[in-house]
């Protein structure tokens, strides 16, 4: 057992006293691991950290497993002084603060998509006991049902289940069905689109004589809000009033998030936790009851899964239909052999396999946008979405091209984009980009158009590498407060000395910088933007409260159309220098902002297409410039 900690954790843990703690000798009597991933900074981990404290000692005060059970803390904190403060708080060891690729490796295994996360292991064998134990600690203070292993669907949800007209039935009733559990929310907008779909696919595979029954399970905020929602759904549902029974159903499946459809066979055994993609992905339901499949098309409703666990992307440069299928066939040997070895070993396989473009999504528009989106520029115009994962959680810059336009003057306004990357580092050597080294492992690189890149040479982390936006501001003090008491950013924190903030909406997000710069702000003639998403119905209180505190507003709400896809409403705000803030409605934006497959070949179509430089060149003509 030992041998197998030894390789999961290194020979070597700390304390808050500062003292190592030998990793052989804890593992002699362990049979149970708790792997706590967290940061001080983060508000949700501050506050669980107490409870689990109380918990812990309890538990190794009274129970009669007090020695099988450890728990280590692997830390996603980048200032050193604060992780030892924080883990000063607890009585359980941590992973060394330097140890950052043995930390990266177990978010990677364990899959864990955010903080704080608690997950059980077995001691001898790695392998996932229980994803959810925050709700342990919530449901079992005392401890009762240690080791909390996985239970039978069919004993984890037995019990009346409820149907819309009132009506009870007994879960006995789902034996021998293919059955949907169906973790979700009427506040939340991604689950009202999905309840959508899903009504329509659940008659449809009812209709094929399929047995087939879904089983709600209400995160709803109050039992009138689950009444309303149900009542939407044909299916079945766990009582609002059961909460015990809704939080062992959480706990059975490591829910971190919704919506959330996990498929089970007719025994009761998973046969995917992505029923969300599956429906989305074959809304004629001809490939139920999903099972997955080696190496699949990255579309705009799968692109969720990247942000879930390691990913290989095979991007292909695919411009007729049809050529992705021998990337597909290169791959899958090697996807179904890592999926049959972890199916025999009862486990999810550990990496998914995708074949892909290289562009988020490309979009060309024949005017200048209302929402002055390309700048206060009337002609044709396009944008190409670029980063490192999906708009719906990483920071993406969006880049404006307008026909016609040669140059742009850059103002002091945006002074730069950091992003941790030892990749793009050795990327730039190679290629021969220009790099200067500002300090150790942080180097400055200029964009083609003059924009500064700061690149921290360090392992990409397992969420987005980009760090944070920095902007100039003119009044430090003045700028603070509208973003925080007006925009509601935390925090994080202000450097009286260097003039700079760091404020940021979660503490695992991009976060914004600003920097005083001790004189006006001057934005030259680029006209960049930041943009978030928040649910639509809060676009009409933002617009609100600015006219209230009477601050600019650049754009009223607003419908934007974009051809063949959503529509969003946007709400264009400017902050004291003048900086632009679009708020967009997270509903349509979603669709909106899904991966396109096909985004690298409609920006390779239109930069064919885009002959204004030869144009300029037969009439010997100057290149307009702005």
């Amino acid at each position: 057992m030992s041998e197998f900690l030894v390789d999961l954790l290194g020979e070597r843990l700390v304390n808050g006293e500062k003292a190592e703690v030998d990793v052989h000798a804890m593992g002699s009597k362990l049979s149970l691991l708790g792997l706590y991933f967290g940061c001080s900074l983060n508000g949700p981990c501050k506050q669980f950290n107490a409870s689990l404290c109380e918990f812990y000692s309890k538990f190794k005060k009274s129970s009669d497993h007090k020695d099988k059970l450890e728990i280590v803390f692997i830390s996603s904190d980048q200032d050193q002084k604060q992780w030892q403060d924080f883990l000063q708080e607890m009585q359980w060891p941590a992973l060394p603060f330097k140890d950052r690729h043995k930390k990266m490796k177990l978010w990677n295994k364990y899959k864990v998509t955010s903080i704080p996360s608690l997950v059980f292991i077995d001691a001898a064998t790695g392998k996932v006991v229980c994803r959810n134990g925050l709700l342990v600690v919530k449901d079992d203070p005392k401890g009762l049902e240690f080791p909390w292993g996985p239970k039978p669907f069919a004993e984890v949800v037995a019990g009346p289940l409820l149907r819309n007209n009132r009506q009870t039935t007994d879960s006995s009733a789902l034996e021998g069905s293919y059955v949907g559990v169906y973790f979700s929310a009427h506040w939340c907008p991604p689950c009202r689109s999905l309840t959508r779909v899903l009504v329509e696919s659940y008659r449809k595979v009812k209709e094929s004589g399929h047995k087939f029954e879904i089983v709600f399970v209400s995160a709803d905020r109050s039992e009138e809000s689950f009444t309303q929602y149900f009542s939407e759904m044909p299916w079945l549902a766990v009582p609002y009033t059961d909460e015990a029974r809704r939080s062992r159903l959480n706990r059975l499946y490591g829910i971190q998030g919704i919506p959330t459809l996990i498929l089970l066979d007719t025994e009761g055994h998973m046969i995917t936790r992505q029923g969300r993609v599956e429906i989305l992905n074959d809304p004629d339901c001809l490939l139920f009851p999903w099972h997955p499949r080696p190496v699949l098309e990255l579309s705009e409703s799968n692109a969720v899964q990247l942000h879930e666990g390691p990913c290989l992307v095979l991007f292909v440069d695919a411009e007729e239909e049809g050529e992705l299928e021998p990337a597909k066939e290169l791959i899958q040997p090697i996807a179904e052999k890592i999926m049959a070895k972890y199916k025999a070993k009862e486990e999810e396989t550990p990496l998914l396999f995708f074949v892909a473009g290289e562009i988020l999504r490309h979009e060309e528009f024949e005017e200048g946008c209302k929402a002055t989106c390309n700048g206060p520029y009337d002609g044709k115009w396009s944008k190409t979405m670029v980063g490192f994962g999906p708009e719906d959680d990483h920071f993406v810059a969006e880049l404006t091209y307008n026909y016609g336009v040669g140059e742009y003057r850059i103002g002091n306004d945006f002074l730069g984009l950091t992003l941790q990357s030892s990749q793009a580092v050795s990327n730039a050597k190679r290629l021969n980009w220009p790099l200067t080294q500002v300090e150790d492992h942080l180097y400055l690189t200029e964009a083609p158009g003059g924009y500064c890149f700061y690149i921290i040479d360090k392992e990409q982390p397992d969420c987005d590498p980009v760090q944070k936006v920095s902007l100039a501001v003119s009044d430090l003090q003045r700028s603070v407060h509208y973003w925080s008491a007006l925009l509601g950013m935390k925090v994080i924190e202000i450097n009286e000395d260097k003039k700079i903030a760091l404020m940021g909406f979660s503490d695992n997000q991009c976060k914004l910088e600003l920097q005083d710069i001790g004189g006006a702000v001057d934005h030259g003639t680029a006209f960049g933007r930041i943009a978030f998403s928040c649910p639509r119905d809060q676009l009409a209180d933002i617009e609100a409260l600015m006219k209230k505190e009477k601050q600019k507003i650049l754009t009223p709400l607003v419908s934007l159309d974009t051809p063949g896809k959503a529509t969003v409403e946007v709400v264009i705000l400017a902050d004291p220098d003048g900086h632009e803030i679009c708020f967009v409605g997270d509903e349509a934006f979603r669709q909106l902002s899904a991966v396109d497959p096909k985004g690298n070949e409609l920006l390779d179509e239109a930069m064919a297409a885009d002959k204004s430089n030869e144009w300029f060149a037969k009439h010997n003509k100057q290149k307009a410039s702005a």
